[in-house]
């Protein structure tokens, strides 16, 4: 009898079996090959470095020191955030620049250094309140010097960040005076400019012809102007009160008359000033900016010496961090670390170390390589002895450019100190009735 031929029953189980059996294994192999494989991690987006604009006026040494600062930081921070620093030429063009940006709404940068007078201008267009900001990174009264700090108040916030204080003071020529025995001043001796003349008449009196003891600025130089007054000749009580043609004000204009009529100054450029007081004069009274210029002047050795005080008070502003209202938080974030990093003790130290300026941070006032300098510590001498801004207010600047022209009128014997007055004093006037 012959067997049945196909396949059987038994046999189809068995492959049936086998297929499953390499199915599974099959599986099995796939999950323990994907488990073995390292995980897929997606790579963070790649942040883009943030590229902020910082506009101001620094020139000579201060925009020396400035350069280095923005490059140390620049290194520090290197594909995170890039300052762009403008240097926008002398301070009236920065504020006149300001001013252009903001009235076409574009081209205006994250930060600038100003100076404290420049907030009656910029408060209600460019400059944006600070409060939230400051809140958050715990900045207070007591790390700055205080009236710094609350200049850069008004109408309940604040707008702006001292970064120095550099009020005017005496440099004096040290070989000069050791060569002729001309006796140095002791800090705050000269208490009123009729001292300061004295001592002029002192050294005139020792120096040959030819070597003067004071270097009268050929531009006038409002700021000296300011120097030789009692008190704010332009405005009392925060109100516009013009009392340039008293007494006071003639006397401040008589100054200038006195140190010419009786040769006791020679004019000089800036430049030739900045060049070791002319290489012919004793004295020159300039701000601490002027340290780092002369520091590199070869062969020349001076001091400082701080005057006036109490009644008569130098000439003094600060530089000021202002962060505009333009180009978002990502860029005013920016903005905001680079001002952080100015105000480390160290930073705001170097700044006071190699510009000359007195740190408004007071821990900075420490930083070692600052302190130990002679001439930086004359200067916090001479804001211990008193100084005074200028008045806060939106025409400053076009007041100063009445009262320049009078002292230079004054200087070469065109107007006498009461004619100078007189006509400063009309000039002011003409502008507010302009002004309204």
């Amino acid at each position: 009898m012959k067997k049945k031929s196909g396949i059987t029953t038994s046999q189809i189980a068995i492959v049936a079996l086998v297929i499953i059996v390499i199915v599974i294994a099959a599986i099995a192999g796939y999950f323990a090959m994907q488990a073995s494989k390292p995980p897929e991690v997606t790579p963070p987006p790649v942040e883009e470095e943030i590229v902020i604009e910082m506009w101001d006026g620094l020139g000579g040494g201060d925009g020396y020191v400035m350069d280095m600062l923005v490059e140390d930081f620049n290194t520090e921070y290197k594909g995170k955030i890039k300052v762009v620093r403008v240097m926008q030429g002398g301070w009236s063009d920065v504020y006149s620049k300001l001013a252009a940006a903001y009235k076409a709404g574009t081209g205006i940068p994250d930060l600038a250094i100003m100076h404290p007078t420049e907030l009656p201008i910029f408060k209600d267009t460019i400059a944006q309140p600070l409060d939230d900001l400051v809140a958050e990174a715990g900045l207070t009264r007591d790390m700055f010097i205080g009236y710094a700090w609350d200049l850069a108040h008004a109408d309940g916030h604040i707008y702006w960040i001292p970064f120095d204080v550099h009020p005017y003071s005496m440099y004096v020529n040290v070989k000069m005076a050791e060569e002729y025995g001309i006796r140095i001043p002791e800090p705050g001796e000269l208490k009123t400019p009729d001292d300061l003349i004295n001592w002029f008449r002192e050294a005139r009196a020792k120096l040959p012809e030819g070597l003067y003891p004071f270097g009268m600025p050929s531009w006038g130089d409002w700021w000296l102007w300011w120097c030789f007054t009692p008190e704010d000749l332009l405005m009392k009580d925060g109100e516009v009160n013009f009392r340039v043609n008293t007494p006071d004000g003639i006397y401040a204009f008589r100054v200038y008359k006195i140190i010419m009529d009786e040769n006791l100054g020679k004019l000089h450029t800036w430049e030739e000033l900045a060049a070791g007081l002319g290489g012919d004069c004793l004295s020159w009274i300039h701000g601490p900016w002027m340290q780092a210029t002369f520091d590199k002047v070869t062969g020349f050795e001076y001091t400082v010496v701080p005057i006036f005080g109490p009644r008569y008070k130098v000439w003094a502003s600060g530089h000021s961090i202002y962060l505009t209202r333009a180009n978002g938080d990502k860029r005013t974030r920016a903005a905001w670390e680079f001002t952080l990093w100015l105000l480390k003790p160290r930073n705001n130290g170097r700044w006071g170390q190699y510009a000359g300026h007195i740190p408004a941070v007071l821990e900075a006032q420490n930083y070692p390589p600052y302190a130990a300098l002679a001439t930086r510590a004359a200067f916090a001498k001479q804001a211990e002895l008193g100084f005074k801004f200028l008045s806060f207010h939106e025409l400053i600047w076009r007041w100063g450019d009445v009262i320049n022209p009078r002292i230079v009128d004054v200087i070469n014997g065109v107007l006498t100190p009461e004619e100078a007055a007189a006509q400063a004093q009309a000039d002011l006037e003409a502008i507010m009735a302009e002004y309204g």
